[in-house]
């Protein structure tokens, strides 16, 4: 918007036909897509991902927290408040309990955390960073 297009507060509440902007403003806001709107149907996407869940832990595709993901999701859950069976979601999802997963973009483990988070040498420092990464992040720094 240009210098020359810029309207003042001042104008808006002195404009004679503020009802009419009030309508229109309104209309817009209920038709455009709101970032939040966004977000939650991404959210919502995940709730019925983690939903997909049989009730051993693996996911529908096949993938498995292990029973190293379970001793870690369990830790996790002890350390964070949030279900264990959360954090098996997590671990069947980002690495199929595959405690020296990789991928190329850094990530490693079964919580596949980046390497700022912490090592990931260990099972004990893999939880050790996604607690890290949990305290920075929520589950948001797992899409969730």
């Amino acid at each position: 918007m240009s210098q020359d297009q810029q309207i003042t507060s001042a104008e808006l509440t002195s404009s004679p036909s503020e009802e009419a902007s009030s309508e229109a403003i309104t209309e817009v806001a209920a038709t455009e897509p709101t970032d939040n709107a966004n977000y939650n149907t991404a959210y919502a996407s995940q709730a019925a991902q983690a939903a997909n869940v049989n009730h051993n832990g693996n996911l529908t595709n096949g993938n498995t927290a292990g029973a190293a993901g379970s001793e870690a999701a369990a830790q996790m859950a002890a350390a964070t408040g949030v279900s264990q069976s959360t954090w098996e979601y997590i671990i069947a999802r980002e690495s199929n309990g595959q405690v020296t997963a990789a991928n190329g973009s850094g990530a490693s483990g079964l919580f596949q955390t980046m390497p700022g988070w912490g090592s990931t040498a260990t099972v004990q420092d893999q939880v050790n960073s996604a607690i890290n990464a949990y305290k920075a992040q929520g589950l948001s720094a797992w899409g969730m």
